[in-house]
């Protein structure tokens, strides 16, 4: 059986202070292989924060 994927938001800040945080949308089938495709997509020195939106609005 298939694992769901779901989307996850990233915010991320490359090690160039002039550049702003860049908003990014990927989908994946949980938190560690949603930041194992940001840090394909940008590289692995960046610095990013990643949520799941139903996540984030689960009560805690």
């Amino acid at each position: 059986m298939t694992e769901m994927t779901r989307d996850y938001q990233a915010i991320v800040w490359t090690k160039d202070s002039e550049k702003p945080g860049q908003r990014v949308t990927v989908r994946a089938r949980n938190l560690d292989e949603a930041r194992k495709l940001v840090e394909e997509q940008f590289g692995k020195e960046i610095t990013c924060s990643i949520w799941n939106e139903e996540d984030a609005n689960r009560t805690r």
